[in-house]
């Protein structure tokens, strides 16, 4: 018998209880929902000298799901009060592992 470390990962990704639906490149043929865990991690930049706070919003989701996202790719997240998501428009930054079967994507805002 062999423990997959991924069977269970539907648990964390239930947009019923901790996960938020994320529409990729939405209104084009592309166009598909994921479900993720929204974040935002305090991250301190350094322009010229001064130390300038800000956020690092990321999603917590399926590896998978992010089969031909890229730097750049467009995305929208609804606003979702009861996991405190702000909602907006967003393009992928970057990538990153977050565990078997599992992926960190790193956002920026877009206007």
């Amino acid at each position: 018998m062999s423990l997959d470390p991924t069977a269970d990962l539907g648990v964390f990704l239930n947009p019923e209880e901790f996960a938020t639906e994320v529409r990729l490149w939405p209104g084009s043929g592309q166009e598909r929902v994921i479900n993720a865990r929204y974040g935002e991690e305090p991250h301190d930049l350094r322009l010229s000298g001064a130390l300038v706070g800000s956020l690092q919003i990321s999603l917590l989701c399926r590896a998978a799901d992010l089969a031909g996202v890229a730097k750049g790719t467009p995305l929208s997240i609804p606003a979702n009060s009861r996991l405190g998501v702000p909602g907006g428009n967003y393009a992928a930054l970057a990538q990153r592992p977050a565990g078997p079967g599992m992926a960190l994507l790193i956002l920026q805002v877009r206007p």
